[in-house]
């Protein structure tokens, strides 16, 4: 009987840590899973410790702009630090702890350009600057 019980209490920690192990590793595809429906990808920044999530749904006759949802995880605190949408435009890092955001306008000045519609956050201060703030 004393065999049974020590099995029974082996087993049980064992899968505790396997589950554990597991839920630690890969909770940024579950957060994202949550979060965002359709195909995730995951991009992580230069030095491994954020991952962005993001789905892309292409644009229809009805609706032709397409459409990114996205989330940064912190790798390290195990949190979504920033999630937001856009419609026509793309998201990647910027650097290390920062993401890039481009947003296609519709219709631009002669005096703005392309900077003027590309953001960066930093992930760390949380502050949102454009291109033409940061070149300044």
């Amino acid at each position: 009987m004393k065999i049974i019980n020590s099995l029974i209490i082996f087993g049980l920690v064992f899968s505790l840590a396997c589950v554990n192990g597991k839920t630690q590793s890969s909770n940024y595809k579950s957060v994202s899973e949550e979060k965002l429906s359709g195909k995730i990808e995951h991009i992580f920044s230069p030095d491994s410790s954020y991952v962005l999530s993001y789905v892309e749904t292409k644009g229809t006759a009805k609706q032709p702009q397409n459409n990114i949802k996205y989330i940064v995880h912190e790798l390290k605190t195990d949190q979504v630090v920033y999630e937001d949408a856009l419609d026509n435009g793309s998201v990647s890092f910027y650097n290390d702890h920062a993401i890039k955001i481009v947003l296609i306008p519709g219709i631009m000045r002669e005096s703005q350009s392309q900077d003027d519609f590309t953001y960066v956050y930093d992930l760390k201060t949380r502050e949102k600057k454009t291109l033409t703030e940061l070149k300044n």
